[in-house]
């Protein structure tokens, strides 16, 4: 019938493309109807744990297409970590980063053995590796790695090494060494050597002048003896000493008349001090008297034995400071006291009486002092003050007194001579309030106009339940 066949070998009715001979594709269906899905054609594929594009042959799976987290290579050496891979730079790190099967190939460093700690290395002694191993550093231009004071950037120093590796020993530092015949400590260029240390009978200096006599040499005195015995170039320089003629015989010189000689000539003397070499009683030892003359030759002519002398214009026997002269004696008008402090005026003088005036009679810087009285400021006129305002002065100013007895100096009717009143203020300055003008009021509980001498009060008037009588003799009834 239409829509029937002979052959019932299909194995999907529903679709066309599946039957027996149909290719067979990789879907995940049995194309062909021979039982097999997608057999010879599944691919197989690689787990990529890591995400870098290759797999581990270790982790497999078979699909048409790889499922998430699979690849189709298989080369990955190191699948938990994105950074090994094939292609993948290979880094120091003792990790074959690109999975090649070696570690490391080329990018080991070469490290050069640091004996001596001076960081520099020897080429005797080297390993590889990617960071310096203990003792070994990238360096390797020390030439002596047993000194740690021998190395490239060592002072080249004079003890027969090659301290700075530069090939060369003692280079540079070597001394120039004289010869020292005399033995004085100074050698002479004649004769020279060179070494680290002075050879014996050499030393560093050639600035003796003649080396075969000790005495002679630049650290020499110079002594009168016809000979440069300091090696200066000069003979008896400095040593050949200037005298002075003493024509007076004082003992002191004048430099108007020298000679040069080892010892003093007679009649020359080493200084040249006195500055009038025609009197014995002038020179620099002589005492300064007031004469006229420099006596001590000090370039001063009576200095020191001049008297000072104050002008005493008032004639009360004391001088003032600010008009003064220097003289052997005291010219008139002038005194040798300069204590006056009021010239103009003889009562005024040190010694004199001191008088209270505002004037210092005495001269000793105080005006007035030990005469000044205290006053008290009366401010309410009743003529007693009070110790909270005061002044000194020699007779009273207006508004002050001589006491300082008031209380209250704002109350003129308070004050000690008042009458005590009773008014709650203490009116006569004895520290009491209303003593001896207080009444005695007495309770009157029952109102009835007597009170009871049981219960009194005192005041100035009388309080409320209060009377001035005691005669109530029960004052719980009215």
């Amino acid at each position: 019938p239409t829509g029937y066949v002979a052959d019932s070998t299909d194995c999907n009715d529903g679709n066309a493309s599946i039957r027996p001979g149909a290719p067979e594709i990789c879907d995940g269906l049995d194309n062909d109807c021979n039982g097999l899905v997608d057999e010879v054609l599944l691919t197989t594929w690689y787990r990529d744990a890591d995400g870098d594009g290759y797999g581990t042959s270790s982790l497999t799976t078979q699909t048409c297409t790889p499922p998430a987290g699979y690849v189709a290579d298989s080369t990955d050496c190191d699948d938990m970590r994105g950074t090994i891979h094939p292609g993948a730079t290979e880094v120091c790190d003792s990790i074959d980063n690109d999975c090649d099967g070696l570690i490391d190939e080329g990018v080991l460093k070469t490290w050069y053995r640091d004996a001596d700690g001076d960081g520099y290395g020897s080429l005797a002694l080297k390993t590889l590796a990617c960071s310096a191993p203990a003792g070994y550093l990238a360096d390797s231009t020390d030439c002596d790695d047993t000194r740690a004071s021998v190395n490239p950037t060592a002072a080249e120093v004079c003890d027969g090494l090659d301290n700075d590796c530069d090939g060369l020993v003692d280079d540079g530092v070597l001394s120039t060494w004289y010869r020292d015949a005399d033995g004085d400590g100074f050698g002479t260029t004649s004769l020279t050597t060179q070494a680290c240390t002075a050879p014996a009978g050499y030393v560093a200096n050639n600035s003796d002048c003649d080396d075969t006599q000790s005495a002679v040499n630049p650290a020499a005195a110079e002594v009168c003896d016809s000979i440069d015995n300091d090696c200066d170039g000069l003979i008896d320089e400095g040593v050949l000493k200037i005298w002075y003629r003493d024509a007076d015989g004082d003992g002191y010189g004048t430099s108007s008349l020298t000679t040069l000689a080892c010892s003093a000539p007679a009649g020359y003397v080493a200084n040249s001090s006195d500055c009038d070499d025609t009197k014995t009683t002038v020179n620099p030892t002589a005492t300064e008297i007031c004469d006229g003359l420099d006596n001590d030759c000090d370039g001063l002519i009576d200095d020191g034995v001049l008297s000072t002398w104050y002008r005493d214009a008032d004639g009360d026997g004391y001088g003032t400071t600010s008009l003064k002269t220097q003289a052997c004696t005291a010219p008139t008008g002038y005194v040798a006291d300069s204590t006056d402090c009021n010239d103009a005026n003889a009562s005024i003088r040190p010694g004199a009486t001191e008088v209270c005036d505002g004037v210092d009679n005495n001269c000793d810087g105080l005006v007035d002092e030990a005469l000044l009285k205290t006053w008290y400021r009366d401010a309410d006129g009743d003529g007693y003050g009070t110790v909270s305002l005061t002044t000194q002065a020699c007779t009273a100013p207006a508004g002050y007194v001589a006491n300082n007895s008031d209380c209250d100096d704002t109350r003129s009717a308070v004050n000690p001579a008042a009458a005590e009143v009773c008014d709650n203020i203490d009116n006569d300055c004895d520290g009491l309030i209303d003593e001896g003008v207080l009444k005695t009021w007495y309770r009157d509980a029952d109102g009835d106009g007597y009170g009871t001498s049981s219960l009194t009060t005192q005041a100035c008037s009388v309080p409320s339940g209060y009377v001035a009588n005691n005669t109530d003799c029960d004052d719980t009834r009215a």
